[in-house]
């Protein structure tokens, strides 16, 4: 009987994943083991490999996106067919191949367009597709006079001309979706602005100390770790809603914001609040490379209780950040400012789901990751 290699479920909010590359040609002989194609969820790009040995007939296309539990290959032993489901077996790759040529064949035979050459320059210079204009000239032709009338039927009506539309897919599609759950939790930010000055010199001493294992201790790491020791100290906001209920939970695992150039990534720092700054650091520098090439792992990016993003490298000096849904908590941090009295500040951004805490709640937690910043033994 036919091996079916299936869609695992790679992540708590993965519903489907596309096939983005097949490793191994459709009738190749495989063993246990082989990787065979790589498929895309919202987040991470993940390698799929054959449970059995034999034959490998592709169920899958690539572009397609294939529902968890549903078949992205068959395994099948010598003179095995693979079972019909819906896609007549052994003939898909014929069709595929036909349907452009089909295609093709049917464009031909359909009506040229008719127009003037300045009809015609007009409308690419606007971005204008002649099949929307009715033509007035003999035939149906268009003329100038159809072309500009459309343009000033477009300029009335206010509708900008789309220069491009791009689908949503993979990370920013994730985003969209968790920029959505987050528009229907009530959430409230605080905003404080902070002594760095004992942040900077700490960090310093710390990456002296550390620089015999050629670590240099990262900002994030340490605002990281201040948000996991407060959280440890304030449970309740390290939650989130459940069916009416509050999930308290009992490990703070922090999520660092990472800009790809595929979209946002929220690697995860489990356990931050038991974990030095070094390996927090080390840790932080795996991750965001993984993210940035694509090879980080869905188990790497799920499990956060709480989120940091950092937008001080940018130049930001303040901002309100959006919960990353579903946790109850995320901390915007700004660029530090060093100022010509020797001092130096920053601005924390903290925004919260009103549902689990009150504002005076949030305003102890804050004031909690305040000092351990201006504290920074608190973190060693």
């Amino acid at each position: 009987m036919a091996d079916t290699v299936v869609m695992p479920r790679l992540g708590m909010t993965m519903l489907e994943a596309t096939v983005v590359k097949w490793l191994r040609e459709d009738g190749a002989e495989i063993e246990t083991g082989d990787v065979i194609l790589e498929v895309e969820t919202d987040k991470v790009v993940q390698e799929i490999e054959a449970t059995s040995s034999g034959r490998l007939k592709q169920a899958a296309e690539v572009g397609e996106s294939v529902g968890i539990g549903r078949p992205l290959a068959y395994i099948l032993a010598e003179g095995e067919e693979p079972p019909q489901t819906g896609k007549p077996a052994g003939k898909a790759t014929q069709t595929l191949a036909q349907e452009p040529r089909t295609g093709r064949k049917a464009a031909a035979r359909r009506p040229p367009m008719r127009a003037t050459p300045i009809a015609r320059r007009i409308a690419a210079e606007h971005n204008l597709d002649l099949e929307s204009i009715q033509g007035s000239g003999p035939g149906g032709r268009i003329v100038e006079a159809d072309v500009k009338a459309a343009l000033e039927a477009s300029a009335a009506v206010g509708s900008p001309r789309v220069k491009e539309s791009v689908p949503l897919t993979g990370v920013r599609a994730a985003t969209a979706r968790h920029l959505q759950e987050s528009a229907t939790i009530p959430q409230v930010t605080l905003n404080r602005e902070c002594d760095a000055a004992p942040l900077l010199r700490a960090r310093e001493s710390l990456s002296l100390r550390a620089s015999e294992l050629g670590v240099r201790v990262s900002y994030n790491a340490m605002f990281a770790k201040a948000l996991a020791l407060a959280l440890a100290e304030f449970p309740a906001l390290n939650s989130s809603m459940s069916d009416g209920a509050i999930d308290i939970f009992e490990d703070v695992n922090i999520g660092v914001a990472v800009e790809t150039d595929r979209g946002l990534l929220v690697p995860v720092l489990f356990n931050a609040d038991k974990r030095s700054l070094v390996d927090l650091t080390n840790e932080l520098q795996t991750l965001s490379a993984k993210a940035a090439d694509a090879t980080i792992q869905a188990n790497e990016l799920s499990g956060g209780t709480a989120t940091i993003t950092n937008l001080g490298a940018l130049r930001i000096d303040y901002f309100n950040p959006i919960l990353n849904s579903p946790e109850s908590v995320i901390l915007g941090i700004g660029r530090i400012r060093r100022h010509v009295s020797g001092t130096a500040t920053v601005w924390l951004s903290l925004t919260f789901d009103h549902r689990v805490a009150d504002g005076a709640d949030a305003a102890r937690l804050l004031d909690h990751i305040a000092g351990s910043l201006s504290d920074p033994a608190r973190l060693v």
